[in-house]
């Protein structure tokens, strides 16, 4: 029983290890939503959005949304 318990949770804890093929700069895209789709974001998405640019903007060398 023990040996069984430790092989499933070592199983639990590797299929929490996927990764996506490349790194931030491979596989993100900048996020620029409508006004409307904007102004309907919570306080949250709107923070987790200016986030999400501004590290695009240092990492990839994104421009800024004019």
């Amino acid at each position: 029983m023990r040996t069984f318990l430790l092989i499933s949770s070592i199983a639990v804890l590797v299929g929490g290890c996927v990764n996506r093929p490349g790194d931030f700069c491979d596989v993100a895209e900048p996020q620029r939503p409508s006004r409307a789709a904007y102004e309907a974001m919570t306080p949250r998405e709107k923070a987790a959005l200016v986030k999400h640019n501004d590290h695009g903007e240092q990492a990839c060398g994104w421009k800024a949304a004019q």
